[in-house]
């Protein structure tokens, strides 16, 4: 039995990449207000404003490499562009700095996401 489930949840990432699940807190269009600063941990970290009413906190987020997308999404997030998704509150990014890189804290990371519209 549990052979099975694998083999369906494999099969299910491969077919359908952009329908797997992720966990995580649901927000919903916020707008990007920062270019992307990529991470030396495997991602990029962008600025979000706040939404009305308030569905997440604004500030710096981490967006992975892995980060799972919806079928509309545009990679890295740039300034202007509405998101939606979930995300996990905390994280960091490291930034290169001599003699060792500087993590700088975030709101969140995000798990999950995509565009309304798809910009």
């Amino acid at each position: 039995m549990e052979k099975i489930i694998l083999t369906l949840i494999f099969t299910s990432l491969l077919l359908f990449p952009y329908t797997t699940l992720a966990f995580g807190l649901p927000y919903g269009t916020p707008r990007v207000i920062t270019p992307p600063i990529y991470c030396l941990n495997g991602g990029v970290m962008i600025g979000v404003q706040p939404t009305i009413p308030l569905a997440n906190p604004p500030g710096l987020y981490f967006v992975p490499y892995g980060t799972n997308r919806y079928q509309y999404f545009i990679y890295p997030p740039f300034p202007g562009v509405k998101m939606l998704g979930k995300y996990i509150p905390g994280g960091f990014c490291l930034i290169p700095s001599f003699p060792f890189p500087i993590p700088i804290p975030t709101v969140g990371t995000i798990t999950e996401y995509g565009s309304a519209i798809g910009f």
